[in-house]
């Protein structure tokens, strides 16, 4: 199943997630290993034991490469969103990408800051309260801290798969192999695909001149 490419079954690297909840939480190992849980689709937490806060949205992280791409303006829209770069090199681009990925995240956050309010105002989690550890002894919903732990589980993205491979390309045909300037590249983007092929076999890459 695993080579359909449909993402089942699912694998989770509790080492790692382990490491994440030890310095988040500060909890014991031990705790931490009793009560791990996936919470939502992917989202590691603590069962019974936290505000398993997952549905205020995703970055998208193809958008971003697009900006990338385009020098900072949306190509759907027109508007520029941010300052054109020069990228003399892969670095140049790589740091292009993750300067805009760290806005789009504190965005989100703002905009998730907005979510948790609406949820706390119009529907506050006050039975489910009383199956979380921690939030009758506190006396606080789960929407006010009550939980043991209250912060979110992730930051939820989508497109990192098409962001790899797009800086991957952008990586080998202009600033490894040269087989076309950067510019030629976000050229052939916008036209069929014979721009893309030339530019692939003289790289080698017969993969991405079929």
């Amino acid at each position: 199943m695993c080579e359909t490419g449909v993402g089942y079954p699912a694998f989770f690297n509790q080492s790692i997630y382990i490491q994440h909840e030890l310095k988040t939480s500060g909890l014991p190992v031990e705790t931490i290993r009793k009560h791990a849980a996936i919470g939502g689709c992917t989202e590691p937490t603590l069962q019974g034991m936290a505000y398993g806060i997952v549905q205020a949205g995703f970055v998208n992280h193809g958008k971003i490469i697009d900006l990338v791409i385009n020098q900072g303006i949306d190509p759907v829209t027109g508007i520029r969103m941010y300052e054109s770069r020069e990228l003399e090199s892969f670095e140049d681009v790589l740091n292009y990408y993750i300067d805009i990925m760290h806005e789009a995240i504190r965005n989100w956050q703002q905009y998730w800051n907005y979510v948790m309010i609406a949820h706390r105002n119009t529907v506050p989690l006050i039975f489910c309260s009383v199956f979380v550890n921690n939030c009758l002894d506190r006396g606080k919903c789960m929407d006010d801290g009550g939980a043991v732990l209250n912060q979110s589980v992730t930051t939820l993205s989508s497109g990192m798969v098409n962001v790899a491979n797009s800086l991957a390309v952008i990586k080998k045909l202009v600033y490894d192999d040269k087989v076309c300037t950067l510019e030629e590249l976000f050229q052939a983007t916008k036209k069929t695909g014979w721009v893309l092929s030339r530019c692939a076999k003289s790289a080698g890459c017969s993969a991405l001149g079929k």
